[in-house]
């Protein structure tokens, strides 16, 4: 950000708002087309440094993240009607007042924008402007290769190792979660998100190993290695009682009817039969989501490094320039990746870069 937009920055005048999600919000009008609206209002996010996270059917998103401790992050959101651009700014840090910094970032927006758009207020400036955007649009500037990098040598994907390697940690973590929950080393919350990550983190490993990027069979396994960990951590808590106060077992369904007559406790303290159901559902429902978290962010990171950014930017032309599947498919054959898991590979790079977009947003 050019220390100019800076200096005006502290000249505007704040409106503070207050509430769960404190915004701030004005609409002015503007006389781009559409056709290059977008266009511009990200070259003013980029002007001011905001990281733009969103930008479709002009609609843009972005966040403006503050710097050193106790800085908070603001979403901005314009978008482009009939026009008029509407700009909002909202709070995104759980702050019940925002001091104004909401109103600076919205009418900082507009000063930026307002001064882009005299830029192209002669007919041959937005002639020009358009004329660009549409060559953008369509890819016109790219250069067809020759020849794109060659896919390398990868293993058959195998499901198999994600299923027994995902049994085994799982196993593993259940006995280590069971010995600590029964020493009363137990931190709600953190404990669960600590098992998600342990078992995405394992997962990360075994996806990469195997060759395995089917998100639906590796939530699976994510969700029966949730359970089996659990299952086994309350296995492991029956053993240590045993071993700890008694001698003649009277079976796990009595030790597991012991557990919820007695409910959940630590130390000196009892919380009752409900406390003990919440923890169980939470450690559950906890555990998978933070792991899916994760398992997501590495699954998008692998797929995406399986593709050299040359072959994903020719696919991407082909797409722009209208191809059907079979036709992208056939280019993709001549530049040598011609095999349907090598193309599989690509069109998963894609998905993967969306979902990383949409993730980011």
């Amino acid at each position: 950000m050019s220390i100019d937009i800076k200096e005006f920055g502290k000249t505007i005048n704040k409106k503070h708002a207050f509430g769960f999600t404190p915004k701030y919000e004005k609409t002015v009008r503007t006389q781009l087309p559409p056709s290059v609206f977008s266009y511009v209002a990200n070259d003013v996010f980029e002007e001011l440094e905001w990281n733009v996270v969103y930008n479709e059917d002009n609609k843009l998103e972005a966040k403006h993240f503050g710097k050193g401790i106790g800085s908070k992050t603001h979403k901005i959101f314009v978008e482009y009607e009939a026009g008029k651009v509407k700009v909002r700014s909202e709070s995104t840090d759980g702050e019940m007042m925002d001091w104004g910094r909401n109103s600076v970032r919205v009418k900082l927006f507009i000063h930026i924008f307002e001064q882009a758009e005299k830029r192209y207020s002669t007919s041959i400036a937005l002639a020009e402007l358009e004329a660009k955007v549409k060559r953008e649009e369509n890819m016109d500037d790219y250069i067809v290769p020759d020849s794109l990098p060659q896919p390398t040598v990868t293993r058959k994907p195998e499901f198999w190792i994600i299923a027994l390697g995902g049994l085994a940690i799982s196993i593993l973590l259940g006995f280590t979660t069971g010995f600590l929950t029964s020493e009363e080393v137990y931190i709600p919350i953190i404990f669960e998100v600590g098992v998600g990550f342990l078992l995405a983190y394992t997962l990360k490993y075994l996806m990469r190993y195997a060759n395995y990027t089917h998100l639906i069979h590796l939530g699976v396994v994510l969700a029966g290695g949730v359970i089996i960990t659990y299952t086994v951590n309350h296995l492991m808590q029956y053993q240590i009682y045993l071993i700890k106060y008694c001698n003649d077992p009277d079976g796990i369904l009595d030790f597991t009817i012991f557990s919820i007559v007695n409910g959940f406790g630590t130390g000196t303290e009892n919380y009752g039969v409900a406390a003990l159901i919440i923890v169980w559902l939470l450690q559950s429902v906890v555990t998978f989501i933070a792991a899916y978290f994760w398992l997501l962010q590495y699954l998008i990171a692998f797929q995406l490094e399986k593709v050299p950014v040359e072959v994903f930017e020719f696919t991407i032309y082909q797409i722009v320039k209208g191809k059907t599947l079979d036709e992208v498919k056939a280019e993709l054959t001549k530049m040598g990746w011609d095999s349907e898991q090598q193309q599989m590979d690509i069109f998963e790079a894609i998905d993967s870069y969306n979902a990383a977009r949409e993730w980011q947003r």
